[in-house]
C-alpha cells in the first residue's frame, strides 16, 4: 500500500481527516495525545502533529508520503522517519 493509500485508509476508517486527541507514540517511549490532522491534497498527502512545547523541539510537525514512508494496519497509522536530530524514528498514531 502506497503512502497516499495508507493515509486514505486512516481517514476512511476514522472518519474524518482531522483528529483530536488522538493517542501518538514515538518509538514505543513517548507517549501523548495530540491532534492530527490528515489530508490529501491535488499534489500531496500528509499528516500533522500539533505536538506540544516539549515535543516540537523534538519532532517535525509535517509528514508527507513524499519523504517519509507511511503505513496503515489494523487501526494504526506508522509513519518512519528522522526527529530533527537526524535520528530515524518511528510514530504511530492509534484511535
Amino acid at each position: 500500500m502506497s503512502g497516499i493509500d495508507a493515509i486514505r485508509s486512516y481517514i476512511d476508517d476514522t472518519g474524518h481527516n482531522y483528529r483530536e486527541n488522538v493517542t501518538v507514540y514515538v518509538d514505543r517511549a513517548n507517549v501523548g495525545k495530540f491532534a492530527v490532522n490528515a489530508k490529501i491534497e491535488t499534489n500531496d498527502a500528509f499528516v500533522e502533529i500539533f505536538w506540544d512545547k516539549p515535543n516540537e523541539r523534538s519532532y517535525y510537525q509535517r509528514y508527507s508520503y513524499r519523504y517519509q514512508t507511511i503505513e496503515y494496519s489494523y487501526g494504526t497509522l506508522s509513519i518512519y522517519a528522522k526527529d530533527r536530530r537526524g535520528n530515524d524514528i518511528v510514530i504511530t498514531i492509534n484511535e
